[in-house]
């Protein structure tokens, strides 16, 4: 009975942390750029090694939030310094506490006339912090380069990261993330001008999988329920 109910705790954890998971993605389904986590399933700990006195395996699965990096859609604006991506890239920018890499390009000029997204930072080109013409007429070409009708001003970087499973992506906040990671210039990828990528999150999916959860998480609740007062019961028997 007592393993029942340590059965019936365990797979409420895993319950809890999908339904957090999938908060957190409805939460930012009108976010652009943002990139859904979804629901990975890991070997337990304990699968690999012999149990130890007084542990019960359950076999509930290991849940942990994976980065799902398919793109959203893409939602043109006209606004000149919108960019978004084509293909498996990032752009890169610059903060306080290093290098950051972001799919939203949301940008625009600070007032020293640099390219920076909505919180200040600068985004970096091929040779650091790109600076930029007050004048209009900028036109940013497939490949990254910011130019007007006489002169490029430089080209937005662009990087992907080869070993994503290996070092993944992390959460950095305000749309940025963060890597253990050496990234890679990547090659294929294009700018598009114009245009911002949209959140990858299908809200209707995600809300039919909260449901599915909670009522997975309401029979586990009540299994436990029922197993706490039968305990209960036989403790007050033996009492008897």
């Amino acid at each position: 009975m007592v393993k029942g109910i340590q059965t019936s705790g365990a797979a409420m954890r895993p319950a809890m942390l999908a339904q957090a998971i999938l908060a957190h993605n409805l939460a930012n389904a009108n976010t652009d750029g943002f990139r859904q986590d979804r629901i990975a399933f890991a070997r337990p700990a304990s699968a690999s090694r012999e149990p130890v006195a007084g542990e019960s395996p359950s076999g509930a699965p290991e849940l942990r939030a994976a980065l799902d990096t398919s793109p959203g859609p893409y939602q043109v604006t006209q606004e000149p310094l919108d960019l978004a991506l084509q293909g498996d890239g990032y752009f890169v920018v610059a903060t306080p506490e290093g290098e950051r890499y972001t799919r939203v390009g949301h940008f625009r000029m600070s007032t020293e006339g640099t390219l920076v997204t909505p919180q200040g930072f600068p985004v970096l080109g091929s040779g650091g912090p790109l600076t930029l013409p007050r004048a209009g007429g900028l036109r940013v070409t497939a490949n990254g380069e910011i130019r007007d009708e006489q002169q490029v001003f430089g080209q937005v970087r662009v990087v992907r990261f080869e070993a994503e499973q290996e070092a993944p992506l992390r959460r950095a906040g305000a749309g940025l993330y963060a890597s253990s990671a050496e990234p890679v210039e990547a090659e294929g990828v294009r700018v598009l001008q114009g245009v911002l990528e949209g959140p990858n999150v299908q809200p209707l999916q995600a809300l039919v999988e909260m449901v599915t959860l909670l009522r997975h998480f309401e029979m586990n609740e009540k299994a436990l329920r029922a197993q706490d007062e039968s305990l209960g019961r036989l403790i007050e028997s033996a009492r008897a």
